[in-house]
């Protein structure tokens, strides 16, 4: 009975807090970074879409570090050029690298939507991976987000040109993003060469009072003794 209650208690919450991070049509720039960090600590769909990000990037680093690459860097200026492209997506219903001229869209490729969200850039893409899936299963906001993590990355993994790209010898900062669209989760992951990030804000784990979340290493382990 208790345990009844908590699922219904969490499918509420989950009705109730329905936005996606890029629940509008216009695109993000760079300014709206720390006003949509700050949505993910507050709306449960957000925080989700938000946590899957820092779960991935636990999760890439992990595989890169097997296969004899270096560790790539966080930034959240291309966690913003992957969510916009996520909206340009949904929007469209359609999975695609380059966007055509709409309201919606920030660039026709990878590069113009950097510059779109930040004009004085200095980050140089060298590769981006797009999906989408149904995989969000789980009961907590921490095992939802740990299943779109881990299974988009194993969806990327056994593509051999999304595998290469994860992979990249020279790729040096990454950013991904999750987009929740009803049943569908939309992603867009971008590597960039560059040493160094813009970004003056670095990646932390969304933490709200109402969830408390697990960092990626207790989850990581946790799953591994499933």
């Amino acid at each position: 009975m208790t345990r009844f209650f908590f699922i219904l208690s969490f499918l509420l919450i989950f009705i109730l807090n329905t936005q996606s991070i890029a629940a509008q049509k216009a695109p993000f720039k760079l300014q709206s970074a720390k006003q949509l960090i700050e949505k993910s600590t507050q709306d449960s769909i957000a925080m989700i879409e938000r946590l899957s990000a820092y779960y991935f990037h636990g999760i890439m680093n992990d595989y890169r570090a097997s296969k004899g690459r270096k560790r790539v860097l966080w930034s959240d200026e291309l966690w913003l050029v992957c969510l916009n492209h996520n909206n340009w997506m949904v929007q469209r219903n359609k999975l695609s690298h380059s966007e055509n001229n709409s309201a919606e869209s920030s660039g026709k490729d990878p590069g113009d939507r950097i510059e779109f969200v930040n004009p004085n850039t200095i980050l140089s893409w060298c590769g981006e991976n797009c999906l989408y899936n149904y995989d969000t299963q789980g009961e907590t906001v921490e095992e939802i987000a740990f299943t779109i993590a881990s299974e988009s990355f194993q969806q990327w993994k056994e593509s051999p040109g999304h595998n290469e790209n994860m992979l990249a010898s020279g790729a040096r900062i990454q950013g991904v993003a999750f987009q929740i669209n009803g049943e569908q989760v939309w992603a867009t992951e971008l590597l960039c060469t560059n040493e160094f990030s813009a970004v003056d804000f670095s990646f932390q784990k969304p933490v709200s009072n109402q969830f408390k979340c697990r960092d990626y290493q207790t989850m990581k382990a946790l799953n591994k003794n499933k």
